[in-house]
């Protein structure tokens, strides 16, 4: 699914702009009063990565055609590097004939932190 940029590894250099701009974000957001785990997590990513790569915070889910339309953009920004996973058997820390089930255990670890997944599914 085309939904956002989310994270489990980042690789970054030191005073990467889209990082700074997350923290600044954050910080901004918290000092609002805001909580929502996904609204500080996965919503401020995308839309940091957005500000600074293409001027304008989009938020999650910008429909299919946007987000090919980002993706396409990306492609010619040489520092940066996107992997879409396919889980369970095919993400970024783990490719393999599912002797470990990746996404069984993330799903467990979200319901013993009582977090809602973005998608409401789990």
């Amino acid at each position: 699914m085309e939904w956002d940029f989310s994270h489990d590894i980042i690789l970054t250099e030191p005073n990467n702009p889209i990082q700074a701009q997350t923290i600044e974000l954050i910080m901004q957001r918290r000092y609002e009063g805001h909580t929502n785990v996904f609204f500080l997590g996965p919503q401020t990513y995308m839309n940091a990565i957005t500000k600074v790569l293409f001027g304008e915070m989009i938020h999650t889910d910008p429909g299919v055609e946007k987000f090919a339309e980002m993706r396409k953009a990306m492609e010619n920004i040489p520092f940066i590097k996107t992997y879409r996973e396919h889980p369970p058997h095919d993400t970024i820390i783990y490719k393999g004939d599912g002797v470990m089930n990746w996404e069984k255990l993330k799903k467990e670890f979200y319901a013993e932190a009582n977090i809602k997944h973005w998608s409401g599914d789990w």
